[in-house]
């Protein structure tokens, strides 16, 4: 099983210090969050001092805010940006949220791991699998399965399964964490639903419910570990 956390749900703890957590969990995957562009800055203070030896899967989460993915100058930058770092340190995925595309070929200019996530409920497109369809007619990419916004669209989460057997070759990647507003962690919402609706454990799982402390990343990876090995 391959499975870490999101390094932005995190924020509040310094950056090497989670690392070391994560890895002394046990974590094999981790997720860089450039979720906006303060994160992308923060990340360039520590690229080197990854070990990135001690990870066997490593994605990207592309910007959220402050961007619409077009053909301009501001997307091609950050794109470019994106580039370099893949072509030294060869991530596994980069992932995008469809919501935020106004032009789908500005990714063919790139040779990057693109996948596309389907969205929560507060959002007007990417949230089932009709759109997700839509998508990948107008992108050939990888998928990442948010279980959070399975949730939030379908508490009985079958929409999860509906994206498995509609998208099972392409996803690539599982989003997880709790909801109750968010993005909480599951050790506090007890939604083991959420978790059991992963469709298939061999697909790395991100976990990104937000963290707010050393103890927090210990007892959600605790809590998800112990959910998992049930299943």
């Amino acid at each position: 099983m391959k499975i870490g956390f999101n390094t932005g749900r995190t924020d509040i703890i310094p950056f090497m210090e989670k690392i070391k957590v994560f890895l002394e969990l046990g974590c094999n995957a981790i997720e860089f969050s450039m979720m906006s562009f303060e994160q992308e800055e923060k990340l360039n203070e520590y690229w080197d001092q990854i070990p990135w030896d001690r990870f066997s899967y490593c994605s990207v989460h592309a910007l959220t805010h402050e961007l619409i993915y077009k053909n301009d100058d501001k997307t091609k930058d950050f794109l470019t940006r994106l580039q370099d770092k893949h072509n030294k340190y060869d991530f596994d995925l980069v992932v995008i949220h469809p919501n935020l595309v106004e032009d789908w070929d500005v990714f063919s200019n790139y040779n990057l791991p693109f996948a596309f996530e389907n969205m929560d409920h507060n959002q007007n497109f990417a949230r089932d699998v009709k759109d997700m369809k839509e998508v990948f007619s107008n992108v050939d990419a990888k998928m990442v399965m948010d279980v959070n916004h399975c949730f939030t669209n379908d508490p009985t989460m079958q929409l999860a399964n509906d994206f498995y057997v509609a998208f099972g070759q392409r996803i690539q990647e599982i989003h997880l964490s709790g909801y109750e507003k968010f993005h909480e962690p599951l050790y506090l919402t007890k939604q083991p639903q959420i978790i059991h609706a992963i469709p298939d454990k061999n697909i790395p799982i991100i976990i990104e419910s937000t963290q707010k402390s050393l103890d927090d990343i210990v007892n959600e990876y605790k809590y998800v570990m112990q959910i998992l090995k049930i299943d």
